[in-house]
């Protein structure tokens, strides 16, 4: 039988976290769920750390790539779980990991929780309606996409840190799928050292308002403008 969740994490000289991912995976992986790793070529102890934790692993592949989301485009490929959920190396699961699959029935339905920050253990952020998602990102740490969401889309890389929030919004206007809300506490999000937390993507920046207006039309336009909240992820 194929799993039910594959779990994916993008690495990149990420050894100072790895060992601490491990033992929370381990901690709240089950008997279906799979572990995808796509490495970009890390030239710190990363390989080493995989290699101790091969039991755990079911797929590891180290390769140069274009960024966090080529890597996570990559690993789609090697996913054969029916919902895929993305991870960082510096994040921990908690247990909503497993409390949550129990919910995991429509392949039609996009399901997400809640994350805790980091750095100020407050919880993130409950459930969302069209203006809040304009204004704030649902957290990628999250979020169980079906695997057929890829297969009609992928990460645009051109964005290099808010391709996820690209794809949410994408999602949220598509009518093939809907978004449901499990309140649970999915995973402990790094909020602190992060990409997306501590670059802007200046694409998305240049962009947002025109890629709302052609998703959603005045009226997403209209929540954009008078709803103006700092995107957090």
């Amino acid at each position: 039988m194929k799993p039910l969740v594959t779990v994916i994490l993008p690495n990149y000289n990420g050894a100072k976290t790895l060992e601490q991912f491990f033992e929370s995976y381990k901690a709240w992986k089950s008997e279906d769920t799979e572990l995808v790793i796509l490495d970009g070529g890390s030239n710190d102890n990363s390989g080493q750390i995989i290699d101790k934790n091969a039991d755990l692993v079911d797929v590891f592949i180290s390769e140069k790539d274009k960024g966090i989301y080529d890597a996570m485009n990559k690993a789609i490929k090697h996913a054969n779980g029916r919902f895929l959920y993305f991870i960082g190396g510096d994040d921990e699961f908690l247990n909503g990991f497993r409390e949550i699959r129990s919910s995991l029935m429509d392949d039609k339905i996009i399901y997400y929780g809640n994350v805790i920050n980091r750095s100020t253990s407050a919880l993130y952020n409950g459930e969302f309606t069209l203006s809040k998602i304009i204004n704030r990102n649902i957290c990628h740490q999250a979020i169980f996409y079906p695997k057929e969401v890829f297969d009609k889309f992928e990460y645009n890389i051109e964005y290099p840190t808010m391709a996820d929030y690209v794809l949410n919004l994408s999602l949220w206007a598509n009518d093939n799928f809907t978004f449901r809300y499990v309140p649970c506490e999915i995973a402990l999000y790094n909020d602190m050292t992060g990409k997306s937390s501590t670059s802007i993507d200046k694409k998305f920046k240049k962009e947002a308002f025109l890629l709302v207006y052609n998703l959603f039309g005045l009226k997403g336009l209209l929540y954009k403008l008078l709803n103006p909240v700092r995107n957090l992820f």
